[in-house]
């Protein structure tokens, strides 16, 4: 509830009486001397008839004090209520003002709380993309002939990161570090934190790319030759002196996950396909040498057309797999950027700089 003036009522309540009490007195003294409805024939005390300017002398000179009097007091009102309403002015002008910063200083605080969580989530993303990368290139390591995935870990950071202005951003910043005095460089931490998410963000995006060219050239080139092989084993099979060379069975037991006898070897279930890299060890290895000795020995051009066709093929999967460990390698210089680190440190040792209590 507002608290009442004192000083602002009592001027108040003292010009409402004076201005009774001189109408009081104005029409009393009319009323005394019957002036309200005739005109004035006022005496004197020996009896002779005073004329008007004498009586209006009379009323001037007893009401011109009450009235100056009351004048005074109103016109110190009228400055007085005047007083009043520029201090109401200059508080709600003030109160405005406080307002607004606090507004301000709510806006920067919730740019810079978007800025942190936006970078935080980032460098996290990439640092798990970095641990899941190594995981990658140990696979294709250790199996490089066969199909390795690299799942790619998704997050919206960095298109959310795109949407917001930099410059509102840049500005909350600078507000933070005003009474900070940690100041120093922090605009060049600002372009480096930047540069180091765009850097990292590119990196990912170039080894998604590479990453679909490698799977989809190495998944066409071996099925390319599997399909080369599946449709000439036929024949060899089907002869009685090929198909007892050493490597079919090898061949049967790689593709088709069976033995002698055509039975399982390992339940159906658990065959995950063929492994290229035991087709080329144990299969190619041993048929190409068996081959090799036939031609050899009789220089029959059905053994050089068939050494030709496997030769061929074999020289395929070793392609893929040179190529697979060049590609390996190019893995490995892109991870040392993730293994580094440091540049991850400096965003969070920036990070912890910007403070907005």
């Amino acid at each position: 509830m507002k608290k009442k003036d004192p000083v602002l009522i009592g001027l108040i309540v003292l010009s409402i009486i004076l201005i009774i009490y001189s109408l009081f007195y104005f029409i009393n003294y009319y009323s005394y001397n019957d002036l309200l409805f005739h005109f004035p024939e006022s005496v004197d005390d020996k009896n002779l008839k005073l004329p008007p300017n004498e009586i209006g002398d009379s009323i001037g000179g007893v009401l011109n004090p009450i009235i100056a009097f009351s004048a005074s007091v109103l016109t110190f009102l009228a400055f007085y209520i005047q007083f009043k309403a520029n201090n109401e002015q200059r508080k709600i002008f003030q109160a405005t003002i406080k307002k607004e910063k606090t507004i301000e200083h709510n806006r920067h605080k919730a740019n810079i709380n978007i800025f942190k969580a936006l970078i935080n989530s980032m460098t996290e993303y990439y640092n798990k993309s970095g641990d899941l990368l190594i995981e990658f290139i140990n696979r294709e390591e250790e199996n490089p002939l066969e199909i390795n995935y690299y799942a790619f870990l998704t997050n919206s950071s960095y298109e959310n990161f795109n949407k917001l202005n930099l410059r509102d951003i840049y500005s909350s910043i600078a507000y933070s570090f005003e009474n900070n005095d940690e100041n120093e460089n922090w605009e060049n931490n600002f372009i480096d934190t930047l540069t180091i998410v765009d850097f990292y963000h590119k990196l990912i995006t170039e080894l998604k790319i590479k990453f679909e060219i490698h799977v989809k050239s190495k998944s066409d080139n071996l099925n390319s030759v599997g399909e080369v092989l599946n449709k000439n084993i036929g024949d060899i099979l089907s002869d009685p002196y090929l198909s007892s060379f050493d490597g079919i069975e090898d061949y049967i037991a790689i593709v088709y996950n069976k033995d002698n006898s055509l039975n399982p070897i390992i339940p159906d279930k658990e065959f995950k396909g063929i492994s290229f890299s035991r087709l080329q060890d144990e299969f190619f290895k041993k048929f190409l040498t068996n081959l090799k000795k036939e031609y050899d020995k009789e220089n029959d051009p059905k053994f050089k057309k068939l050494l030709e066709l496997y030769s061929f093929e074999n020289k395929r999967i070793g392609k893929e797999k040179f190529q697979t460990l060049k590609y390996i390698e190019n893995l490995k210089k892109q991870h040392s950027r993730f293994s580094e680190g440091k540049e991850f440190d400096k965003i969070k040792e920036f990070l912890e700089r910007i403070n907005i209590s």
